[in-house]
């Protein structure tokens, strides 16, 4: 996650009025800063659930090695997407685009919280109460950004509040139930 700083590009200022390019140069920059922060927290959240998530898989096979590859592919992507909607946030592309990565990252990630469960990789599983409670939190990534895309044709601000939500959403409530 260190490396994303590497996405904020010093600029290089040469000439009379140095101070104001600088300053102006400095300013455009404003959405690669925001698109930066939004990447953070958004692989910090990911890191977080996918350590808790493997605390409790105690073994694993070969078809979660793959699953979580391909998750790894698809979070790999998120510095792009997010860098894009930061850039050009109500066009429909990138709107699109995003959602589209969000979207493959929570449903790999779903498939990584049932598949151990349905295989018994897991260590024994607390009560049945909390295991529904864990089951509903991680169904809404795919429902909100799915009508999030669907939104991005329609209206673009809407599906930005849904991704938005859900950023908040597990933020407040993501890790409760993985401890």
């Amino acid at each position: 996650m260190a490396i994303l700083v590497l996405s904020l590009v010093v600029p290089t200022v040469t000439g009379l009025n140095a101070s104001a390019t600088l300053q102006a140069d400095v300013y455009s920059l404003i959405p690669d800063f925001f698109a930066y922060i939004v990447t953070f927290i958004f692989l910090g959240i990911l890191w977080i659930s996918h350590q808790n998530m493997f605390s409790h898989i105690e073994k694993v096979d070969l078809r979660t090695q793959w699953v979580n590859l391909i998750l790894l592919l698809s979070v790999g992507l998120a510095p792009f997407s997010i860098a894009l909607l930061g850039r050009y946030p109500l066009q429909l592309v990138a709107v699109f685009v995003y959602g589209l990565n969000a979207l493959a990252i929570s449903i790999l990630f779903d498939i990584l919280w049932f598949y151990p469960r349905v295989r018994h990789l897991t260590h024994e599983e607390p009560n049945p109460e909390i295991i529904a409670k864990r089951s509903k939190i991680v169904l809404v990534g795919p429902i909100a950004y799915t009508l999030a895309i669907i939104f991005s044709f329609l209206a673009p601000e809407i599906s930005l509040g849904l991704y938005a939500f859900v950023t908040v959403f597990y933020i407040i409530f993501g890790g409760r139930y993985f401890d």
